[in-house]
């Protein structure tokens, strides 16, 4: 009877802990989800422990919120890759120039260094 209060004592603190890092996910800082998954990986391991006597529907439920997590961190690993191709790209626009050749191919060019030159 105390075992099965404290598994749904620790199921509760385990989905407490997929939703503080889902909020970490969408809002930020992700250093923080580290922290977080450790704390929930040792409440997994006591969990476990102590024999399965965790329903299947309680199963469940943290199966579908650490897919849930995993598929936003998933995309939000994307979007960082994307931005970060977007950047460079445009650093590559501001420091090269292309021209095209009479056949139709693109030829690159350094960029001039900027000067602080004016003339009159």
């Amino acid at each position: 009877m105390i075992d099965s209060f404290m598994n749904k004592k620790r199921f509760q603190q385990i989905r407490e802990l997929l939703l503080a890092e889902r909020q970490r996910i969408l809002e930020g800082p992700l250093t923080d989800i580290a922290v977080l998954a450790e704390k929930r990986e040792k409440l997994v391991e006591t969990l476990m422990e102590n024999g399965p006597e965790i329903s299947l529907t309680d199963l469940e439920v943290l199966k579908r919120e650490s897919q849930h997590n995993q598929r936003l961190l998933q995309a939000s690993i994307t979007g960082m890759k994307e931005a970060q191709m977007i950047i460079a790209q445009q650093r590559k626009a501001q420091t090269s120039m292309g021209t095209y050749t009479q056949e139709g191919r693109r030829l690159e060019t350094p960029a001039l260094a900027e000067t602080n030159d004016r003339r009159a």
